[in-house]
């Protein structure tokens, strides 16, 4: 049955003129394109949108922690001081143990709950500060850090 089916069909096919077999073909040819763009470019351009939009959501909840958490963003030209730290470290949530400057460096030491001192910490080096010191240790339920920044902004 399938071979008499076979020989009918190439028998049909052999009986068009070819200028009709040619554009039988750039059909087949066209619409095998078009079921490809549809089956896989198409889908794989939404699942990239997708990520793009979860990546764009991601970021403006970074941008939005770091507003909450109180760092200080240093912008061009914008140098450190110890004033501007200590309102960043208290606006996260921060103890100030000690705070001073010497020699062109800010030296603190400050405790809070591992979760705030730890995004704070990450904020100031993101914020563009330059760390010449750190030292990180647990105490009950507290993070405890002494560290040193360094003035000069270059």
């Amino acid at each position: 049955m399938m071979a008499k089916l076979v020989s009918s069909l190439s028998a049909q096919w052999q009986g068009l003129g070819a200028p009709r077999r040619v554009c039988l073909q750039l059909s087949g040819w066209l619409l095998l394109a078009v079921l490809t763009w549809l089956w896989l470019w198409q889908p794989g351009q939404q699942r990239m949108r997708l990520a793009e939009q979860a990546l764009s959501r991601e970021l403006a909840l970074g941008r939005q922690l770091l507003q909450v958490t109180g760092v200080p963003s240093l912008g061009a030209g914008q140098v450190l001081t110890p004033a501007r730290l200590s309102e960043g470290a208290t606006a996260a949530g921060l103890q100030i143990i000690d705070l001073h400057t010497r020699e062109g460096r800010i030296e603190a030491s400050l405790q809070g709950a591992p979760d705030a001192l730890l995004q704070w910490l990450h904020g100031l080096e993101q914020g563009g500060a330059r760390f010449t010191s750190l030292q990180l240790q647990a105490r009950d339920r507290q993070l405890h850090v002494r560290l040193g920044l360094s003035l000069d902004p270059g």
